[in-house]
């Protein structure tokens, strides 16, 4: 079990799981997104690393809208193989 402290300046601390140290977390008091520091031992009070600030969303990538552009482009290239393939011959 670790021990994290806010790094905001609250008074906000929380126990986390060893396993689950590289998981987002957020504050109990100021709704800040934390994450541990990479290297916390087992048992450790530790100051946390701030991810998002307080009452901000903690943004992500969005995987689905990249995959869709590179069938995009995947699909042109194809066509303008075979497009170049009918005027070769």
């Amino acid at each position: 079990m670790i021990r994290l402290r806010c790094p905001t300046g609250c008074a906000g601390r929380l126990q986390r799981p060893f396993a689950r140290r590289a998981e987002p977390v957020r504050c109990p008091n100021c709704r800040a997104w934390l994450a541990a520091p990479a290297g916390v031992e087992d048992g450790s009070l530790v100051d946390a690393v701030l991810l998002a600030a307080p009452g901000a969303p903690l943004v992500t990538a969005a995987p689905g809208r990249r995959l869709g552009w590179l069938l995009v482009a995947a699909v042109v290239l194809a066509l303008l193989a075979v497009a170049g393939v009918k005027i070769l011959w």
